[in-house]
């Protein structure tokens, strides 16, 4: 709390305040500034300014541009990673001379910036006064019964809900509650959206899917149920015992050191639907064309990414360059899975351009509800995807995994990921070094992370890495991506025979990657592809 308190020192003491960046830690910072009564004059970036959903009421300037006023003292509070702390200080020092002073913000205090004012903001919503009639704290009453059962207390703890990739969290937190089922508490999880994401408070990504996140001696607060546990609270509040210390760093660590150590069931679901849920998507699947078996795809776009994730700045551009994959280029493997007897259908919350292909339904573009993304995930044979944050429903619902075009070996991106070495496939983008006219084998990418300590959530430092080495990433080709498909296909119905050498080379992959000093860092524990081993061989030198 005495960091929280030197920014409000440092805010008061400036008539001129200026708050420098534009990614997630300022999405933090302004909200919680505002919560305090300050709105900065401006927002600086060294990037191309690019207005924000969340920053749209305040100008933004470069820092070389901003028009400063001649005699005036500038407050500029920095809100970004520290590793870009000393650059950003010869900046604004370049630009304002002696006429500024700078408060660095750490990143574990924009951590703490975030739980405080989450906190706040929960015990805002539990503590507002409801009406309740005699009739609703007797329904209440029978309620809290069935689902406290022999508990005493209530664990209130926040979940991670910031994007559709941070679904997976359901399932860790699944997972942690059956193996502390006899700690006599009943887990509540209060979900943590980016605090300027108003539209997705107590909804996350997909309220559907969130309001759906239940289980025995479980639940997740949603609009829906808000009443009922404001009324629990308010009438009880020592039996809650509250735990607020949360980062996503922190949390995506314990995640992954949790998977190593009990791994989950690929054959299990974390969300169940009802007869009536079921039968309700079997005649929409209908009427949208779906008859039969079928697989579901999708590939980063960037109207997604600009809309919902708000990523505008340069970094975010230059790592999009290695996420993403262009649709065209799945039209051919998409057409091809018909004569596998399966249909193909696109999924995505905001997508651009629509798509008209043989054999493909475009439930993006046409037809997408939150319910039936939940359905067909539900539904799906199996899941083709490159990393992006929808891969996380598949395993809600415990659907196999076809990835393409995966990337930055070492470490995350923006979402959560797991995968299943038994039950997922997936292929590598390609880093291709021009100065030595040749690919990057597996093991020199990942020497490439672990030399520069890539150990951190976001894949902007991997990205600087290869840039500065000069690699060009080159996307899976069509061909790549149609045989990682069929070979999917026919691992499911059984027909799918590997020969010895394919073994071979699938032993020498695992070699790798179980070797690596990174082993626990690495989220893509998936079987490599057979063709693109057998048609790649340098990947394994």
């Amino acid at each position: 709390m005495i960091q929280v308190e030197k920014l409000k020192e440092f805010c008061a003491a400036h008539e001129h305040l200026l708050v420098y960046g534009a990614g997630e830690f300022t999405w933090t910072v302004l909200p919680f500034l505002a919560s305090r009564g300050y709105t900065p004059e401006a927002i600086v970036i060294s990037g191309k300014p690019a207005v924000s959903a969340y920053t749209e009421n305040i100008p933004e300037y470069r820092v070389a541009e901003f028009p400063q006023k001649a005699g005036e003292r500038y407050g500029i509070v920095l809100a970004l990673q520290e590793m870009y702390h000393a650059d950003v200080k010869r900046c604004i020092e370049e630009s304002f001379g002696a006429s500024a002073d700078i408060f660095e913000m750490r990143d574990r205090d924009v951590h703490r910036l975030a739980n405080l004012y989450t906190t706040e903001r929960m015990f805002e919503l539990l503590e507002q006064r409801d009406d309740v009639t005699k009739e609703e704290a007797a329904s209440f009453e029978v309620q809290l019964r069935d689902l406290l059962g022999d508990c005493k207390k209530i664990r209130l703890r926040f979940i991670d809900m910031r994007n559709i990739g941070c679904t997976l969290s359901w399932v860790y937190w699944c997972m942690k509650r059956r193996k502390d089922a006899d700690d006599g508490m009943y887990w509540l999880m209060w979900p943590a959206p980016y605090l300027m994401q108003k539209d997705m408070e107590l909804r996350g990504a997909n309220g559907y899917l969130l309001e759906k996140m239940t289980m025995r001696g479980m639940a997740v607060v949603t609009w829906k149920n808000l009443r009922f546990w404001r009324y629990v609270y308010q009438k009880d509040p020592m039996a809650f015992i509250v735990e607020t210390d949360f980062t996503l760093g922190d949390w995506v660590k314990q995640l992954d050191m949790f998977f190593w150590q009990h791994n989950a069931d690929a054959n299990d679901t974390y969300i169940t639907l009802t007869d009536d849920e079921e039968r309700r998507g079997r005649e929409e699947a209908a009427r949208m064309g779906i008859h039969g078996d079928f697989i579901c795809f999708s590939t980063r776009d960037e109207l997604y990414r600009s809309h919902i994730m708000r990523y505008r700045t340069d970094m975010a551009n230059r790592s999009s360059r290695y996420r993403n994959y262009p649709l065209s280029k799945l039209r051919v493997p998409m057409e091809s899975v018909e004569q596998l007897g399966l249909q193909a259908v696109r999924m995505g919350a905001m997508v651009g351009e629509s798509i008209d292909w043989a054999n493909t339904i475009d439930y993006a573009h046409d037809y997408r509800s939150e319910f039936m993304d939940a359905w067909l995930f539900a539904h799906c044979k199996f899941f083709v995807c490159d990393p992006s944050g929808i891969q996380a429903i598949s395993w809600l619902f415990s659907r196999p995994n076809a990835m393409f075009n995966m990337i930055i070996q070492s470490t995350r991106n923006d979402y959560m990921s797991k995968t299943c070495p038994e039950y997922d496939l997936g292929i590598f983008k390609k880093y291709w070094l021009p100065s030595e006219n040749r690919y990057l084998s597996l093991r020199e990418m990942l020497q490439a992370e672990q030399d520069e300590s890539i150990h951190t959530h976001a894949s902007i430092s991997a990205v600087t890495t290869y840039d500065r080495m000069g690699v060009v990433p080159v996307d899976n080709t069509p061909e790549e991506v149609t045989e990682l498909v069929t070979e999917m296909a026919r691992r499911l119905d059984g027909t799918m025979v590997y020969t010895e050498e394919d073994e071979q080379l699938q032993a020498r992959y695992r070699e790798i990657v179980d070797t690596t000093p990174m082993k626990h860092n690495f989220p893509w524990i998936f079987r490599a592809g057979a063709h693109f081993l057998r048609t790649n061989p340098w990947f394994l030198e």
